[in-house]
């Protein structure tokens, strides 16, 4: 793994078989004063803990990745077995499956804006092709300082 993995950054890949490994990484966590906490990503049969707003970004770049038939690797701030942040890199594009669904509440959630903004800028140089936006839901919310409305 290159240095600009380890630190989150997006490369683009040309394989098409998922992949998962955890790297150590210090991160920051926030306290919830109310609504979502954390979801499970299920990916490549695991599933994988983070913020409620870094698991939306990933299915909303997901979708953008499939509609462009392009993929893409992603260092994504995840919470480990112990409870220490730590990065998940996870392969996406048109041939993932993943599932995003609400995990038990926590009281603490990573939080990473610079990510979630990663994520919205690549997706806006990826291609023209749009997803299917069958829920209206907007995308990429936690890219903006303070946007964590639902």
């Amino acid at each position: 793994m290159d240095e600009a993995s380890a630190h989150g950054q997006l490369s683009t890949a040309r394989a098409s078989c998922p992949i998962l490994y955890c790297v150590p990484h210090p991160g920051a966590y926030r306290r919830h004063e109310g609504g979502r906490h954390v979801k499970f990503i299920h990916y490549d049969s695991t599933d994988i803990l983070t913020g409620d707003l870094i698991a939306d970004a990933i299915a909303d770049y997901a979708a953008v990745l499939g509609a462009n038939i392009r993929t893409d690797t992603i260092a994504v701030p995840t919470v480990g077995e112990d409870g220490a942040v730590q990065r998940t890199t996870m392969l996406i594009g048109p041939a993932s499956e993943i599932v995003v669904r609400e995990a038990p509440d926590d009281e603490l959630e990573p939080e990473d804006a610079a990510f979630i903004r990663r994520l919205r800028d690549a997706a806006a140089t990826c291609g023209g092709q749009q997803p299917v936006d069958a829920d209206g839901r907007p995308r990429f919310v936690g890219a903006a300082e303070g946007d964590q409305a639902r």
